[in-house]
């Protein structure tokens, strides 16, 4: 059942109350995959447990992070592995990610929907101030339950936290921006110290 929003909170802010109604539905529902079809196009739409996840474009930092750890992930990668950006992760109806950055495997079939049913080596997720508790905490949990190696998240100030998946949690280990940093999995890769400015 939809809790109605207050008449003094809908007259403050010009909002009818059929207006309130709809807007706590859509809030309240338990969302799933075949909704995101009919969202409007500009932001990335992710589903966590039938919670409706609604992240504005990227800005121009968060995007020089991303294509920073792309370069020196991309570069070594072994033949037939392929490192991509923006691809929909879909485990089940009411789980649906779209990690800033994603490594694939040789066997991993081709992602050529909108959301795909594959399990990626690496996801990689650049936190900002709006993404930063459901990155640490749900999307954590969510990735290690859907089988990821591994799951790195970058924040801007260049310290990056590296998951390694064992016994269905993730062990974790810091690296803050003045530390290079070696890791096994999705392949051998080592990771300099991070720039101030990324560009």
């Amino acid at each position: 059942m939809a809790y109605p929003l207050p008449a003094e909170y809908r007259n403050a802010h010009g909002i009818t109350e059929d207006e309130g109604e709809a807007a706590i539905y859509y809030i309240t529902r338990n969302w799933t995959r075949d909704d995101l079809d009919h969202l409007p196009s500009g932001n990335r739409y992710e589903i966590l447990d039938g919670r409706l996840l609604v992240t504005p474009p990227a800005s121009e930092d968060h995007q020089n992070w991303a294509k920073w750890l792309f370069r020196y992930l991309d570069r070594v990668a072994p033949e037939s592995w392929r490192v991509q950006w923006d691809i929909g992760l879909d485990f089940g109806p009411n789980r649906c990610f779209v990690p800033d950055l994603l490594v694939l495997s040789p066997e991993t079939p081709n992602a050529s929907k909108q959301y795909n049913a594959i399990v990626p080596a690496l996801v990689v997720e650049v936190e900002s101030r709006s993404t930063a508790g459901v990155d640490r905490v749900d999307k954590t949990l969510a990735y290690a339950k859907a089988g990821i190696p591994g799951y790195w998240r970058a924040e801007r100030n260049g310290r990056i936290t590296v998951g390694r998946l064992d016994s269905g949690e993730y062990a974790e280990s810091v690296h803050e921006p003045d530390e290079p940093f070696t890791v096994e999995i999705p392949y051998p890769v080592t990771i300099p110290a991070r720039p101030s400015d990324p560009r």
